[in-house]
C-alpha cells in the first residue's frame, strides 16, 4: 500500500510539467500539457524533440491523427483555407447549362444542319423570315390562303376597338420517313388580349372520348370495317365569329392602300379563345344535313344510319376517324 508521501507526484503530474531548465537545448521554453493518457516519464515533456515539427511528433501528436486534423474531421476546419461555406452547388461546382438561341427541341436539329444539309433553324423573329426565300414563300402561301378564305375585311381602326396584336409561327413540316415536308408558316393571334363579353363569350369545345374511340376501334376490328384516318387543314379558319373581333394586319403584308387599317375577322383565327368551339359548331352543321347525328354519351362521335348501312365518325379537334359497315 502506497503511503501518503507517493500521490503527491502523480496528482502533480497531471495537471503539468516541471519547468525545464534554461540549461537544456532544443526544448520551448513554455509548458507542454500532455494528455490524459499520456504514459511518460517523470521529467519527460510532450514537446517533439530537436528537428522534429508537426503533429505526428510526441505524444500529443497521436490525439490529433496523421493529418493533424481533429478526430472526425475530414476536411479543412471553417476559416482555413480550402474551407467551403454551405453546400457545394452547380455554380460552384463549375457545371453550367449550355446557352441556346433556339428552343431545346430545335437545339439538336439546328445542330445538325450544318453537316446533314438540313434546313436551316426556324427564324427567330418576322423579319429574320422576310429576307429568307423559303421562308418569305410560306409567309405568301398561308396569307394568300387567308385572303381566299375571306377571313377579313380592312376597315378604319375604331377609337375604343379592342384591336389585337398577332405574330408569325413556324415550323418544319416532314414525311414519315423524316424527311423535310414543306416550311409551314402561320398566322396567329394573341388571344390573351380578348376581353370576355367583349369579343369572346363561349369557349368550351367537346372532344370525343378515350374510350369512346376504344369501343368503335373494337367494334370496327370484330366486325371487318374499314377505319379511315383524316386531317382537316386549317380546320379553325373554317369556324364562322358571332363577336366582333379586330386584329392587326400581319407583319410583313400590310395594305399599302390602307396602312392604318385592321382586320374585322369574319372567320376564326389560330389563338382565338372561341377558334375550337367556332370549328366545332362548323363541322357539326356540315354533318347533320348528311344524317350524321351527335350521340347525347359523346358529343363528338357523329352516328349515320340508313338501311342497314352504319358508320361511326369520331372527331378530335381537327382529326377525324371515320369508319363504316361498307367501304
Amino acid at each position: 500500500m502506497l503511503g501518503p508521501a507517493a500521490a503527491v507526484p502523480l496528482r502533480s503530474s497531471s495537471v503539468t510539467t516541471s519547468m525545464p531548465s534554461s540549461s537544456t537545448s532544443g526544448v520551448p521554453s513554455t509548458p507542454v500539457r500532455p494528455g490524459p493518457s499520456s504514459g511518460a516519464p517523470a521529467g519527460q515533456t510532450g514537446a517533439p524533440p530537436a528537428g522534429q515539427t508537426g503533429a505526428s511528433a510526441g505524444p500529443t501528436g497521436a490525439s490529433a491523427g496523421p493529418t493533424g486534423l481533429p478526430p472526425g474531421q475530414t476536411g479543412p476546419l471553417p476559416g482555413q483555407a480550402g474551407a467551403t461555406a454551405g453546400p457545394v452547388t452547380r455554380a460552384r461546382a463549375g457545371i453550367h447549362r449550355p446557352a441556346t438561341r433556339y428552343p431545346a427541341d430545335e437545339y439538336v436539329y439546328a445542330a445538325s444542319t450544318s453537316t446533314s444539309g438540313q434546313p436551316a433553324p426556324l427564324p427567330v423573329s418576322a423579319r429574320a423570315a422576310l429576307r429568307d426565300p423559303l421562308w418569305l414563300a410560306a409567309m405568301q402561301e398561308e396569307f394568300d390562303a387567308l385572303q381566299r378564305n375571306q377571313t377579313w375585311q380592312l376597315v378604319p381602326r375604331a377609337p375604343q376597338a379592342n384591336v389585337i396584336t398577332g405574330k408569325w409561327v413556324f415550323k418544319h413540316k416532314f414525311h414519315p420517313d423524316g424527311t423535310l415536308d414543306r416550311h409551314k408558316a402561320r398566322w396567329v393571334v394573341r388571344g390573351f388580349w380578348q376581353r370576355e363579353g367583349v369579343d369572346f363569350h363561349d369557349t368550351f369545345a367537346p372532344v370525343v372520348k378515350p374510350g369512346t374511340i376504344r369501343i368503335v376501334l373494337q367494334l370496327a376490328v370484330s366486325r371487318g370495317w374499314l377505319v379511315h384516318q383524316m386531317d382537316v387543314s386549317n380546320a379553325f379558319l373554317h369556324g364562322h365569329l358571332e363577336e366582333q373581333v379586330f386584329c392587326q394586319q400581319p407583319i410583313g403584308f400590310v395594305d399599302s392602300d390602307h396602312p392604318d387599317h385592321v382586320c374585322l375577322l369574319s372567320r376564326s383565327l389560330y389563338g382565338l379563345k372561341q377558334a375550337p368551339r367556332a370549328w366545332y359548331q362548323r363541322i357539326a352543321a356540315f354533318l347533320h344535313p348528311l344524317g350524321f347525328r351527335s350521340t347525347r354519351s359523346d358529343a363528338s362521335l357523329f352516328v349515320y344510319r340508313q338501311g342497314d348501312a352504319t358508320a361511326y365518325l369520331l372527331l378530335y379537334v381537327d382529326d377525324i376517324i371515320l369508319t363504316a359497315s361498307s367501304p
